[in-house]
């Protein structure tokens, strides 16, 4: 379904139209981080939780940044009022680093001086590269299939200023683009240079207002896979933890869980929930209220996110190893781009009826297999019966205490057995 305006494809144009949000009141001030340690950033090797759009000015307080940390959360990759040209908004980016480096997050300035000259580029990075809490630079959002050749420039020329800092391009949703995968996203990866590419990133938000799931999901998260394992990129996509009046529906708790299980399957690396403070003064769409209000208060959705990512976190410690070989389907097959579950493969479950996802994941280290299950029902938990023609001495899962559990699995019948929540995955591993 193409949202007619801009915000709709993150939703389109995030980056463009967050520019006109108005600046809150009452700044609360932030000192300036003088005893600089020495310069960090993020761990590539981590399974890396972000949020977009963080606490505007009105509420900006130390408190916020606190409870963004308390939720599990790596980094903030935008707030709308701090993308403001001259000193003003080079200020507002300096706040942030300090309060987000004083809480122990990271965050990607964005700074109008990305579009600028060479000089300007340049001054931009040179403004916030060494701050401890730096994650990178924030380039644009959804690039068109024809103006692949600027963010790409870009890209390189902040890699080659500030290495260890990501540069960030994120792309349009399949249903966006013809062409999608050869003259889009192999495009980009060839242009930015798969050695340069810290993540393929895109967005493609599927739980929509009428109560459908938008059936290029799952296709967009295949042409993506794909790509990531064809140049040796790891991937990143955005999960939906926002509602849009008239267009996308607010997540229930069970499908914040399938949002992230979800994209975990398909070989995600590199998560951001979109979004996390309500945004306001939109100039078109209306939003519900996310993980936190408008106002800064915590919403339903904050003690399950904290939650969730405390989870992810810890499976993370696995998954960040190991590549997504093949992704299947069982039962309904809805939309486009999904591959049913081979009647060879070697793990069944025995009623085939059964809405799951099934991804075989492999140790790029080691070759230890691995299988990811995802219970694709947002209203019904899952008991399942799997079979397993593979020879395995024993199958365990991966807990999300991070350590090692037992199944109950029978090695002569070739059998076992879990249960899953609406929207859950579990990890196990074949040994």
């Amino acid at each position: 379904m193409m949202i007619n305006n801009r915000f709709a494809g993150k939703v389109i144009g995030a980056w463009c139209l967050m520019q006109l949000l108005t600046a809150g009141s009452n700044p609360v001030s932030a000192n300036t981080v003088t005893d600089r340690v020495a310069i960090d950033s993020l761990n590539p090797n981590e399974l890396l939780i972000g949020i977009f759009y963080g606490p505007l000015k009105s509420i900006t307080t130390e408190a916020q940044f606190r409870d963004i940390k308390a939720a599990h959360v790596d980094y903030i990759q935008y707030i709308g009022d701090a993308d403001r040209p001259g000193q003003e908004g080079i200020q507002r980016n300096r706040e942030i680093l300090d309060l987000s480096h004083r809480a122990g997050l990271y965050y990607y300035p964005s700074d109008k001086r990305v579009r600028g000259t060479a000089a300007e580029v340049v001054a931009m990075v040179n403004d916030y590269k060494d701050h401890p809490a730096t994650a990178g630079f924030v380039i644009q959002d959804e690039p068109g299939p024809e103006a692949l050749d600027w963010p790409a420039d870009t890209y390189k020329k902040i890699l080659a200023l500030a290495p260890g800092k990501v540069p960030y391009v994120n792309l349009l949703p399949d249903w966006a683009v013809p062409n999608y995968e050869k003259g889009y996203v192999e495009k980009w990866v060839e242009k930015a240079g798969p050695e340069n590419l810290q993540y393929l990133s895109f967005d493609n938000y599927p739980l929509r207002a009428d109560g459908s799931f938008g059936g290029t999901y799952f296709n967009n998260l295949e042409i993506i896979r794909r790509a990531g394992l064809k140049y040796g990129v790891k991937t990143s996509c955005y999960l939906q933890s926002m509602g849009i009046l008239g267009a996308y529906r607010r997540p229930t708790v069970a499908e914040l869980r399938y949002s992230a299980y979800s994209a975990l399957s398909y070989g995600i690396k590199n998560a951001v929930w979109f979004t996390y403070c309500t945004p306001v003064n939109q100039p078109v769409e209306k939003f519900t209220s996310a993980i936190i209000d408008s106002t800064g208060l915590k919403t339903d959705l904050y003690e399950p996110f904290q939650q969730l990512n405390k989870d992810l976190k810890q499976l993370g410690v696995t998954l960040i190893k190991l590549d997504a070989t093949e992704v299947y389907h069982s039962g309904s097959q809805e939309g486009t781009g999904i591959l049913r579950l081979p009647e060879n493969f070697f793990l069944q479950p025995q009623d085939t009826t059964q809405d799951l996802i099934v991804s075989h994941m492999v140790n790029r280290d080691n070759g230890k297999d691995y299988v990811m299950v995802v219970n694709k029902s947002f209203t019904k938990t899952a008991a399942v019966n799997f079979r397993i023609s593979k020879p395995a001495k024993k199958i365990l899962q991966v807990a999300v205490t991070g350590k090692m559990q037992p199944t109950d699995y029978k090695r002569k019948k070739g059998s076992f057995s879990a249960s899953f929540l609406p929207g859950e995955g579990k990890l196990f591993l074949l040994e």
